[in-house]
């Protein structure tokens, strides 16, 4: 048994990943005890010492890591996982690259065990990415829609993020928090999101009052139906369904990364979204003065 889980642990090491190792992950998935706690270091680890892991270019232990541990559903990595995405946001955007955006509300919804403080916490943390802190409340969302997190809970929590004291004013934070007030229907908090648009805190380009209006033309029970099942295509029961398809898998695209593809992740670089979220940064900094920023 442990030779196994040694062989599978050896190959996490290693930083010269060509192919997706879907042997290896197939007896990861039927260690999962044994492999666990040798798992959470791997994310210990990186916590250390982040500047080793991305000297290793094609090092993918963390990223295995991470979705395993998510995938298992292991709550005693809950806090290490909320811990790692706490780091300095150049330091997570290196690590995880597009994750950061795409899997890292399904990473901490599977791993907090229906508990949402730790989420809440990386939510008000004002040092945490911005967009990391978006991710943690897309997580409320899941909770909402796939666990038993009461929805007017989750809406008062929400209720309470646009004070104007939650992050910078050309933050990206207000934006994430109305489009999970709308994902949650916005019934209740529709005058709270006026506000926040008239005080300049919700950018109209990235989610119009119109989307607002929309949610609410629809039937609340059949618009959360259809938020749910939109959510739940996220969880897989297939984990090779979340990696193997990764660019840096394809030797088509990781034999020539070039403009593009994230050179530590080899997954399809923000490089270009950076690009539109600094252009909006611009606007809102200008509105501001004027009142008072993976896949293939």
């Amino acid at each position: 048994m442990y030779k196994v889980v040694q062989d599978i642990l050896d190959v996490f090491d290693r930083d010269d990943i060509e192919e997706y190792p879907r042997a290896t992950i197939d007896q990861a998935l039927e260690h999962e005890k044994e492999l666990t706690p040798h798992l959470i270091k791997i994310l210990e680890n990186v916590l250390r010492d982040p500047a080793a892991i991305l000297s290793r270019e094609r090092f993918f232990g963390h990223i295995f890591a991470l979705n395993l541990l998510a995938h298992f559903r292991n709550l005693e990595a809950h806090e290490t996982v909320v811990n790692l995405m706490s780091l300095p946001g150049d330091v997570v955007s290196d690590l995880f690259g597009d994750m950061v955006t795409e899997d890292f509300p399904r990473i901490l919804y599977q791993t907090c065990g229906g508990e949402y403080e730790r989420i809440k916490g990386l939510i008000l943390n004002k040092e945490a990415y911005e967009y990391v802190r978006g991710s943690a409340m897309k997580a409320i969302v899941f909770g909402v829609l796939l666990g038993d997190l009461p929805r007017s809970r989750a809406l008062d929590f929400f209720g309470g993020l646009f004070t104007g004291n939650e992050a910078e004013n050309s933050s990206y934070f207000w934006d994430g928090a109305a489009s999970c007030v709308c994902d949650l229907y916005p019934e209740e908090l529709l005058d709270t999101i006026k506000d926040a648009y008239n005080r300049g805190l919700i950018w109209p380009g990235y989610i119009g009052i119109e989307s607002f209006d929309s949610a609410l033309s629809e039937n609340r029970d059949d618009f959360l139906t259809k938020k749910r099942k939109r959510i739940e295509s996220s969880i897989r029961e297939d984990f090779h369904s979340y990696m193997s398809w990764w660019a840096c898998f394809d030797k088509d695209v990781s034999s020539s990364l070039g403009k593009g593809v994230d050179n530590k992740n080899h997954r399809p670089s923000s490089k270009g979204s950076n690009k539109k979220r600094k252009k909006k940064t611009r606007k809102r900094i200008s509105k501001a003065s004027r009142k008072k920023n993976r896949r293939r």
